[in-house]
């Protein structure tokens, strides 16, 4: 392998390295959450049993009384859109209710954030090798002399 296959290798192993710690950087680990089904959160709703509850989307989440299920952590997913009559049966329930906006998945995120260094990375490390004219160095050579080329100053004292 060569020389050069090795470094972008390193620098793409590296860069998923980034991604993956970020990624699991931004998640939440709650340990202890029973996943209950929404019928059960229903009736919990209905007999005062419910402490906190946090409602993003589809997902309702929160806490158990003390005394109901030993204040145990819950999360049940139910209908996408509820109307305002089951929020408020929620609320009059004695539970505290949280509202969470809809979170951007990764992907977009990842793209909006990286794109442009993955973009200028790309450039610097693949450069074109087409010359710009006939007899003009090619973008990768600028800057450096070119064999049959006239100094700037001695081309304006030529003519």
């Amino acid at each position: 392998m060569k020389q050069r296959h090795k470094t972008l290798a390193l620098w793409f192993f590296l860069v998923l390295v980034a991604i993956a710690v970020f990624h699991f950087r931004n998640q939440t680990f709650i340990t202890g959450v029973q996943e209950i089904p929404f019928s059960d959160f229903l009736a919990a709703v209905q007999s005062r049993q419910l402490e906190e509850v946090t409602i993003k989307e589809d997902l309702f989440s929160g806490k158990f009384k003390p005394e109901h299920r030993n204040g145990v952590l819950f999360k049940a997913v139910g209908p996408l859109n509820v109307d305002s009559q089951f929020i408020n049966q929620v609320a009059n329930s004695g539970a505290q209710v949280h509202y969470q906006k809809k979170e951007d998945g990764f992907w977009p995120q990842f793209l909006i954030s990286w794109l442009p260094v993955i973009l200028l990375f790309s450039f610097f490390s693949f450069p074109p090798s087409c010359t710009y004219g006939p007899n003009l160095p090619s973008i990768t050579k600028i800057g450096k002399p070119v064999f049959g080329s006239v100094p700037i100053g001695l081309a304006s004292s030529i003519t």
